[in-house]
C-alpha cells in the first residue's frame, strides 16, 4: 500500500513505464532540506509542487520525463529524464518553484549514464548506472552543496567541468529570494518573452523594471547560459557508446 504522499504525487501523472532498453538517461534524486522542521502538510505540498513542476517542463520541452516523479521515505524523490541535457534546467526549476511556492529547498544529485532498468512501479525501485551515480552523489554531498552532477568514469575531465558548472549554479540559486524565484520560474517557462511580457504573466503583474531587477539580482543571465550550454552538450558522445 502506498504512503499518502506517494499516492498524491502519482495522482498527478499516473502513467507507468513498462521497460527501458539500454540508453542514456539522467536520473535526479533529491531530498528536502530541513524537512524535520517542515509541517507534515508542507512536506505533502512539496511533493505536489515537484510533480506539477515536472508536468510543466514536460509541456515545455517535449516530454523529456520517463514516467512520473516518485516520492519515497516522505521527504525524498526521484525522476528520470530521457533527455540528459534538460537535467540542469530541471534541477534549478524545481528549486525555484519550491522557494517561490513554499520557501523551501531541496538537494539534488544528477546522475547521467546508461540504464537498462525496468520501471514497472516507480523510479526509486529501478537500477542502472544513472540511478547508482545519482544515488551515490546524493549520499556524498557535502553540507555546503545542494546540487551535484555525477558522470561515468569514461567522461574523464568533462566530469570536473560538469561538477564546476553545477557548483556555480548552486551557489547562485541558493541566494534566490522568493520574488526572484517566482520570476525565474516564469522566465524558464517563457524563454522567448521580454521582461515586459514576463511582468504581465505574473499573478500580480509588475513593471518591466521589477522583472529586470529580479533577474539581474538572481544572476539569471549567467545561470540561463549555463542551462543552455548543458542542454546543447552531446551527452551521448560523452557518456554513451562504451560497448
Amino acid at each position: 500500500m502506498r504512503k499518502p504522499l506517494e499516492a498524491l504525487v502519482w495522482h498527478f501523472k499516473p502513467c507507468l513505464l513498462a521497460a527501458m532498453t539500454t540508453a542514456l538517461h539522467a536520473v535526479l534524486t533529491g531530498d528536502l532540506i530541513g524537512s524535520s522542521k517542515l509541517a507534515p502538510d508542507d512536506i505533502v505540498r512539496a511533493g505536489r509542487i515537484l510533480a506539477e513542476s515536472a508536468d510543466a517542463l514536460n509541456e515545455l520541452a517535449g516530454e523529456p520525463f520517463l514516467g512520473p516523479l516518485d516520492v519515497f521515505r516522505g521527504d525524498s524523490w526521484q525522476v528520470v529524464l530521457e533527455l540528459p541535457g534538460q537535467s540542469l534546467r530541471t534541477a534549478l526549476f524545481f528549486r525555484a518553484r519550491l522557494k517561490y511556492q513554499l520557501d523551501a529547498d531541496t538537494r539534488i544529485a544528477i546522475g547521467i549514464g546508461e540504464s537498462k532498468a525496468v520501471l514497472e512501479a516507480s523510479p526509486s525501485q529501478a537500477t542502472g548506472e544513472a540511478f547508482l551515480l545519482s544515488g551515490h552523489a546524493l549520499d556524498r554531498m557535502r553540507r555546503y552543496s545542494n546540487l551535484a552532477v555525477a558522470l561515468p568514469d569514461s567522461a574523464s575531465g568533462l566530469a570536473r567541468w560538469a561538477t564546476g558548472m553545477a557548483g556555480l549554479c548552486d551557489a547562485l540559486a541558493g541566494d534566490w529570494t522568493q520574488r526572484q524565484s517566482q520570476i525565474i520560474c516564469h522566465a524558464v517557462l517563457n524563454p522567448a518573452f521580454t521582461h515586459e511580457e514576463l511582468g504581465r504573466t505574473l499573478p500580480d503583474p509588475v513593471a518591466q523594471q521589477t522583472v529586470t531587477r529580479a533577474l539581474n539580482g538572481g544572476h539569471w543571465r549567467h545561470v540561463e547560459e549555463a542551462i543552455n550550454v548543458f542542454a546543447e552538450t552531446d551527452w551521448n558522445a560523452i557518456c554513451g557508446d562504451r560497448a
